[in-house]
């Protein structure tokens, strides 16, 4: 093959280059990238050759579980994410959430605390719930049959009616939320 070849212009990827796709992946939540560079610190460390590249990532992911108190799993990209179905219906779960954020008087944070120590999901479930269940959407519902006269307090019966079916829709998870919180 001559110089001019064009397969010469084909170089293999630098060792920094190969290190920093692998950071990347890792970072982005490749679980075997993860353990790549993991295997590579220790073979790095264990013979006095730790590539600068992998040395600052260490460092880094060290970092983040010390000082900001990120799992070390995490930390080091290692997490391997939730891929099957929960346990929860996100449907019981997002009226459990509304419930003690309309009734209970909850800020969004103390709410998915709350379900995350008395029912068991986490913070991102809930949230994921949440979000793809537009339980708001209940309210607005016309809830009086017809024939009814208008109630004397329409916002207080309206209020009421939103209660009942959010503690309706909770579901299995009724009576947690009642025996745990005063609802207003």
């Amino acid at each position: 093959m001559s110089p001019d070849h064009p397969d010469n212009d084909t170089a293999l990827p630098s060792e920094d280059a190969i290190i920093g796709n692998r950071i990347e992946r890792a970072k982005g939540g490749d679980a075997s990238a993860g353990r790549e560079l993991l295997r590579s610190i220790a073979l790095g460390l264990s013979g006095g050759k730790l590539h600068p590249l992998l040395a600052q990532y260490h460092a880094d992911c060290l970092w983040n579980h010390i000082q900001l108190g990120v799992s070390l799993e995490r930390a080091l990209h290692v997490y391997r994410y939730q891929i099957k179905s929960t346990t929860f219906d996100p449907i019981e779960l997002a009226a459990v959430f509304e419930l003690l954020i309309e009734f209970a008087g909850m800020k969004k944070g103390e709410a998915k605390a709350w379900i995350k120590s008395h029912i068991g999901a986490s913070k991102k479930i809930t949230e994921n719930a949440s979000a793809a269940v537009d339980i708001q959407a209940l309210d607005s519902l016309d809830l009086g049959g017809e024939g009814q006269t208008e109630p004397p307090d329409p916002e207080l019966y309206r209020r009421a009616r939103y209660l009942d079916l959010l503690l309706h829709t909770a579901g299995s998870m009724r009576r947690i939320v009642v025996e745990g919180v005063a609802l207003n």
